[in-house]
């Protein structure tokens, strides 16, 4: 099929679209991440390393597990979404209710074959009997969780991001916390703070769903269109799903492979050595959430210079916006894992080593995207497999030897094969290369935040464990300060401008 005619840029071109919705998924993610480690964070501190490690792991399973309930579908919406909107509201109507439907279905069966496998992964593969009940008890929400993936991922066919953002980043989050903080608060513990994370899933998918009804009125009830069959969509979304299964396995098999291996304790403080570095991940994502349906759309009409510019741009202001936090992380790491509690310092070198290997994540942009979304979501399935065999194989050798600190090279090691190999891919199949020499000015801005940060902490003006907080602050002004004396680009100028207009609500 030969490329669509040329698209005329939507109002503020594709720097606008980008930035509006990268700024609204950005504030959104932050606000909703920020509450959720908020929810770890009250586990960590109240239940103690042992239970954060349990619920840890049972969150794990359960999301992956999630992620394979939707069969890719929260992609396939998007790719075939792009085409539809907003003329063919039958058909989008069509696609929406059949792909809902089937990740419902799915997400039921799974959470069926959790609950009755329960016993046996709690006490067979990870030898913790409390986990038997964690798995129980977050079983419905699978089904949760596969639904609103993919009613999510419906309402950003749109290339709009805010019904996405206020169903998925902030609904479920506020919810969770807010039951978490009461059920803790009722000494209900580790069942209390399941039951809170059942129930903020679903009300995070009623609100899915009433706000894709304002996007696309009576998509429940109304007259539909088949355009996709489902055969067709299913071949494009089932490599997809493995694929993200895969690549998912891949980042976060390490958590569940020391949770086999070594004790519930210090599975809890490579967790929390985890989630600090999974803060890259956020950034990246709030790039990508917006640029999936315009990777769909300028593919589709054969427009590779504009994908190309926005390609170079995300990844630079994915890595602009982590930089300073990679400079405090490196700088005071201690500090920064001493807010979660006694015992938790231990998880220093993990977590050093999975942030330099997130790092190298947000280096490489879109990449997984940029191949799913123009059909070479194969060669991403292919990648994503040779990194989980890595990971797992890597895990197994080092994590009785090593302990935390292998189980972190193995899974940053991992991290190279599936990102590096994914950008070799988009480099020699699409022509798309994220680097330039405008990187440099970045990297000697990081230089000048990593040593404003160290002053903050050497100097012991600020006292434990508020110097961690001192010290973002001053890498994140030093950051900023260089990388305006050394001057911005001008695609630089018109993306800050823009995301500054987008966040005071202007177009």
């Amino acid at each position: 099929m030969s490329p669509a005619p040329p698209s005329a840029p939507a109002p503020g071109g594709d720097t606008g679209t980008l930035a509006r919705g990268a700024s609204t998924l950005l504030v959104g993610r932050v606000a909703g991440r920020a509450t959720g480690f908020l929810v770890q964070f009250l586990v960590a501190r109240t239940l103690g390393r042992a239970a954060f490690g349990v619920f840890s792991m049972g969150w794990r399973v359960v999301l992956i597990l999630g992620i394979l309930a939707t069969l890719g579908l929260d992609q396939g919406v998007i790719r075939w979404g792009a085409r539809f909107w907003p003329d063919d509201r039958a058909g989008l109507r069509g696609l929406f209710r059949r792909s809902v439907g089937i990740a419902l279905a799915v997400g039921l069966g799974l959470a069926a074959a959790l609950a009755a496998s329960s016993r046996w992964l709690a006490l067979e593969v990870f030898e913790s009997p409390d986990l038997e009940r964690v798995l129980l008890g977050l079983a419905p929400g699978l089904v949760l969780l596969a639904g609103l993936r993919v009613v999510a991922a419906c309402t950003r066919a749109s290339q709009t991001m805010r019904a996405s953002v206020i169903a998925e980043d902030l609904s479920q989050p506020v919810v969770q916390v807010t039951g978490v903080a009461i059920a803790l608060a009722l000494g209900l513990g580790l069942s209390g703070v399941v039951g809170a994370t059942v129930l903020s899933q679903a009300c995070a998918f009623v609100v899915g769903v009433a706000l894709l009804g304002r996007l696309v009125p009576g998509w429940l009830a109304g007259a539909e269109r088949r355009s996709v069959p489902v055969g067709g969509l299913l071949a494009f979304s089932l490599p997809t799903a493995l694929a993200g299964v895969l690549s998912l396995f891949a980042l976060w098999i390490d958590v569940l492979l020391v949770g086999a291996y070594l004790s519930d304790e210090a599975t809890g403080v490579y967790n929390a050595a985890a989630l600090v570095s999974l803060l890259f991940a956020l950034v990246l994502n709030s790039f990508n959430g917006i640029f999936a349906p315009m990777i769909a759309d300028l593919h589709h009409r054969g427009e590779t210079d504009r994908l190309d510019g926005l390609f170079k741009v995300t990844t630079k202001w994915g890595l602009y916006l982590c930089l300073p936090v990679f400079s405090m992380v490196a700088v005071a790491p201690a500090e920064l894992l001493a807010l979660l509690g006694a015992g938790y310092e231990e998880g220093v070198a993990p977590m050093l080593i999975l942030c330099a290997g997130q790092l190298f994540n947000l280096s490489t942009g879109a990449v997984g995207f940029l191949l799913i979304m123009s059909g070479r979501q194969n060669v991403w399935l292919a990648a994503s497999a040779s990194a989980l065999a890595g990971n797992v194989g890597l895990n197994m050798l080092l994590i009785p030897r090593f302990g935390l600190v292998g189980a972190a090279v193995a899974t940053t090691f991992s991290v190279g094969i599936l990102f590096g190999s994914g950008l070799v891919a988009a480099r020699r199949s699409l022509g798309l290369w994220p680097w330039d020499r405008r990187y440099l000015k970045g990297l000697a801005a990081a230089v000048g935040a990593a040593g404003a940060a160290w002053v903050t902490v050497a100097s012991g003006v600020v006292p434990a464990p508020l110097d961690a907080i001192a010290s973002l602050a001053a890498s994140g002004l030093a950051f900023w300060a260089l990388l305006w004396l050394l001057g911005f680009d001008e695609e630089d100028r018109e993306l800050a401008g823009r995301v500054l207009g987008a966040l005071r609500g202007g177009r």
